[in-house]
């Protein structure tokens, strides 16, 4: 075959390769076999040139120069032109086929891919959050409710309630009335007051309404509690404390007694107060059949300031400054009561 069809390549000097001899200088063209290594096959790298642009056949052949590291064959053959010297190229036959080492890749899977068991990616899944709603508005705190005014329940004055969700009220026409109407009142859940009794006649103190003494038979104006009741006669339902008396039992109006505006049991001699200053609850006779006892100047009594202040059943005349209705309302009033109730009783000028 011709040797114009051949690409001629630098061939680097090998130290195993001698220097040209007479025979490279003969015309006939030899044939070099590239050494190898005794441990392990020998990579020959031969540089090539870029081939710069041939019309002739074998130029189809030639690749553009690359970075790929080709492996020396096992055994490779070399034309050398008789010609050649040591810089001269070396002609490599076309038709002898060149190895290359093919580009490493990862060995094929054994296991087919419709077995191969593939983890998937774990993800956690984003937070679940409730869906706000539009926020709300601040609350504006409820204002705290008014005191409601003092109810005068038609007497004329603000009756002091407190806490009483009982009270009975005492209208006088004038300060110097003997008679007014009495009415009962019962709270409601809503802050209201009911009419539960009355109104009916009640008896006031020979000297009208106004300010307590020991000294004279006023009724004393204002709102008093109503803590306790006693009388001759057995209780009649209320569920108040309730005293049935005898003739040991007494009331002291005696102003310089340390038991003045007090219940006490005591036979009349042998008491610790003047008895003549002061009462005894059975002989008083029927007007204390039933009693409320009224909290007029008491705890702590002021001596002089007035004593033995009731509501209790009438004779039909002025009092010494009690309040005095007819029996029977006045025990459906005491069967009423109830020490939960914090009953009062309020008197005034209507």
């Amino acid at each position: 075959m011709a040797t114009s069809s051949t690409t001629s390549l630098p061939r680097p000097r090998s130290k195993a390769e001698p220097a040209a001899s007479a025979a490279q200088t003969s015309a006939t063209p030899s044939v070099e076999t590239l050494p190898r290594s005794t441990t392990h096959a020998a990579t020959a790298s031969i540089a090539r040139p870029e081939v710069p642009p041939t019309t002739s056949a074998s130029a189809s052949s030639a690749r553009p120069p690359t970075a790929t590291t080709r492996s020396a064959p096992t055994s490779r053959t070399v034309t050398a032109n008789s010609t050649a010297s040591p810089n001269s190229t070396v002609a490599i036959n076309s038709r002898v086929p060149i190895t290359r080492s093919p580009s490493v890749r990862k060995p094929a899977l054994s296991t087919p891919p419709s077995t191969m068991a593939v983890s998937p990616t774990t993800r956690r899944p984003a937070p679940r959050t409730a869906p706000q709603s539009a926020p709300k508005p601040a609350s504006t705190p409820a204002p705290a409710p008014r005191p409601s005014p003092a109810p005068s329940f038609g007497i004329g004055v603000d009756v002091d309630v407190g806490n009483a969700t009982q009270i009975i009220t005492v209208a006088a026409g004038s300060n110097s009335s003997t008679t007014g109407s009495l009415r009962a009142w019962q709270k409601q859940s809503n802050g209201s007051w009911r009419k539960v009794y009355g109104p009916v006649t009640a008896h006031l103190g020979q000297d009208g309404v106004g300010s307590p003494s020991e000294n004279s038979s006023r009724t004393p104006q204002g709102t008093w509690g109503l803590t306790e009741g006693f009388g001759r006669s057995s209780n009649p339902g209320t569920s108040m404390p309730y005293s049935r008396v005898g003739d040991r039992d007494w009331w002291v109006s005696d102003s310089n007694s340390s038991r003045y505006n007090t219940h006490q049991i005591c036979s009349a001699d042998s008491c610790p107060f003047d008895t003549a200053a002061g009462e005894n609850l059975y002989r008083a006779g029927s007007v204390y059949d039933y009693a409320m006892v009224m909290d007029v100047n008491r705890w702590p009594a002021t001596a002089g300031g007035g004593s033995a202040f009731f509501l209790h059943v009438t004779e039909g005349g002025p009092t010494a400054g009690c309040v005095s209705i007819d029996a029977g309302t006045l025990t459906s009033i005491m069967r009423w009561l109830k020490p939960s109730g914090h009953p009062r009783i309020a008197v005034g000028i209507s």
